[in-house]
């Protein structure tokens, strides 16, 4: 649901209208549909007015994408994952796994958060190769 400050400011909000909803609003918009996440970033790179605002996050830390994913999740760039790094290749591990493990960890995140878009930060690095 949109917040009431949303609502307010929209055209053909009345405070004691009960059906005023989201999917009513968004049908007197110029989208009478909801856009999907790809269709929304490309109109805003094309200056075109996307449904709303394209939304990411550069990073969720592991703790609190643990809680939303329900699991131990290895995400963020926190000392959890320099840690989590650090003993892979200790242990003569495959570090590629471990950017594997945390690229699928973040993608289920922003999709579980409806996020639009998933920046991939830094280089992989070659196999067992520590990250310059």
């Amino acid at each position: 649901m949109i917040p009431n400050q949303i609502l307010k400011e929209s055209k053909g909000f009345y405070p004691g209208k009960k059906n005023q909803t989201e999917k009513n609003i968004r049908l007197k918009s110029r989208h009478p549909r909801k856009m999907k996440p790809k269709e929304r970033i490309r109109a805003a790179f094309n200056h075109k007015e996307p449904d709303r605002v394209p939304i990411s996050a550069l990073t969720v830390n592991s703790p609190p994408a643990s809680e939303i994913l329900e699991r131990e999740a290895w995400t963020g760039i926190g000392a959890r994952q320099a840690t989590r790094r650090f003993e892979i290749l200790r242990k003569g591990g495959n570090v590629i796994e471990f950017y594997r493990r945390r690229a699928k960890d973040e993608v289920a995140l922003y999709r579980k958060m409806g996020l639009d878009a998933y920046f991939m930060g830094g280089m992989i690095p070659k196999e067992n190769q520590a990250p310059p």
